[in-house]
């Protein structure tokens, strides 16, 4: 929205992701508010890179936001939004702010505590929870109670959220996952130029039934999985197509090919369509298939996304990935038949050894060399995820190496010192920047970045 025009509530998403994408779930909140009546302004805040993630910045883009500002994040920019929210507070008290997202989901009365400049806080799914708290927050009018019909509520009655009762954090009783996706409008398009963007997020379910013990994303979801209809996805694809000219997508479930029927049926739909998009998704090494490969291949399907994770045996048993590292190269042999796969390597496990990584790092080198896109990612700690109730209490800081800006360089020159110092002084609110303690943790790292480099050098794979 432009400024100056009236507004009852801002959205604002907050990432690093570079290329840009589609920010789908704060559109859908977005929607959701827009389609009850609310004067909705939004606000897509990504930045390209953590260098690029000012406080300063995020202040200055949320300069003419409503007095209801509605801020998402991750885990990995928790701490550039706080920092950013003290700020607007303190330019403007009488400004409710409300963060929802990943981030802020797993310590939300830990946030409370700390930071009292914040007023509440949604947890997990949040279109129903926004909805409501908004109508709590928003003056109490019988037109507002006319329009929305949720304005009647107080917020302490709001279902999924943390709040300041009396001075101390209150978790209110969780609510339900919303169980016909279908109920929703799609994410509002209209509040972005859709246009600037290279690939639009499209969610055809929600959530994941397994029970990875290093995954903090099952846990949000309650390990419950709800699917949109399929007329519901090809009606959404051919909006973004005929609208926007858009024609490629990503499918951000967690596990797009978890109901092989339901994957078959979208392919022939998309196919009798005769849409020309090329799409890609996230799969599972054993749920794969030759017949679910070819016609995810014949709908315009060009690449998927497997979590291997570790090259290593024990550890996969360790980490409940329900498959062997045979099973997951047979897949990935299936798989380059019909499209390109990437996959990811977690390092860093408590009880990971020198042997193990070195097991992950032979086998992403030779997926790497068959043409695999293979990523190797530290294992950061989430507080939703089951090995941070194993391991959480001895999470240690991560020192940076000055090899490359990220998550581990927050003393490094570019970086915000407030952001810094909050990241030090509250590890279990932030504890994505730290680790676990794990067997030869430098060996490890250097191991890590010596094989990063060779893969720029050579062309393989992409940066660790």
């Amino acid at each position: 929205m432009t400024a100056g025009k009236p507004k009852d509530i801002t959205v604002a998403h907050v990432s690093v992701s570079n290329p840009i994408t589609v920010p789908s779930g704060a559109l859908y909140v977005a929607a959701v508010l827009s389609e009850a009546g609310y004067r909705v302004d939004f606000k897509d805040l990504t930045a390209g890179s953590y260098l690029e993630l000012d406080p300063e910045r995020l202040v200055a883009g949320l300069s003419d936001s409503a007095d209801i500002v509605g801020i998402g994040c991750m885990s990995d920019t928790l701490p550039f939004v706080i920092a950013a929210a003290r700020k607007i507070k303190a330019q403007a008290p009488e400004k409710k702010i409300l963060l929802g997202g990943p981030g802020p989901s797993g310590v939300g009365a830990a946030l409370l505590e700390a930071f009292p400049f914040i007023d509440v806080i949604a947890v997990g799914e949040a279109e129903e929870t926004v909805l409501e708290i908004a109508g709590a927050l928003a003056a109490g009018t019988a037109s507002r109670r006319d329009r929305s019909g949720r304005g009647g509520i107080r917020l302490g009655e709001v279902k999924g959220i943390c709040l300041a009762d009396g001075g101390r954090p209150v978790t209110t009783p969780p609510r339900e996952r919303i169980r016909n996706l279908d109920n929703l409008p799609y994410p509002l398009y209209d509040a972005i130029e859709v246009e600037r963007y290279p690939m639009v997020n499209i969610v055809f379910s929600r959530g994941c039934p397994y029970r990875c013990t290093f995954c903090d994303v099952a846990p949000m979801w309650q390990r419950k999985n709800f699917r949109r209809s399929v007329g519901s996805v090809v009606e959404e694809i051919r909006l973004l197509h005929s609208k926007y000219g858009k024609i490629h997508f990503e499918f951000t479930d967690e596990t797009f090919i978890l109901s092989e029927d339901k994957v078959l049926d979208l392919c022939d739909r998309l196919k009798r369509e005769g849409l020309d998009i090329k799409w890609s998704c996230t799969g599972r090494v054993n749920l794969v298939n030759d017949t679910l490969l070819r016609e995810m291949a014949a709908a315009g399907c060009q690449a998927m996304f497997f979590g291997i994770e570790s090259g290593s045996d024990r550890v996969l048993e360790r980490v409940n990935k329900e498959f062997t590292v045979s099973e997951a190269v047979e897949a990935i042999h299936l798989t380059l038949k019909y499209m390109r796969p990437a996959t990811s390597f977690i390092w860093g496990f408590p009880f990971e050894t020198k042997q193990d990584l070195t097991e992950s790092l032979l086998l992403a080198t030779y997926l790497s060399q068959i043409g695999v896109d293979c990523r190797l990612n530290r294992l950061a700690p989430f507080p939703l995820m089951p090995l941070f109730a194993e391991y959480g209490g001895d999470i240690e800081w991560v020192e940076p190496n000055g090899s490359r800006p990220g998550r581990e360089a927050f003393n490094m020159a570019g970086y915000p010192a407030e952001v810094a110092d909050l990241v030090r002084r509250f590890p279990k609110i932030f504890p994505s920047f730290y680790r676990f303690p794990t067997e030869g943790f430098e060996w490890k790292r250097r191991a890590v970045d010596s094989l990063g480099r060779y893969w720029m050098e050579t062309g393989w794979g992409e940066e660790a």
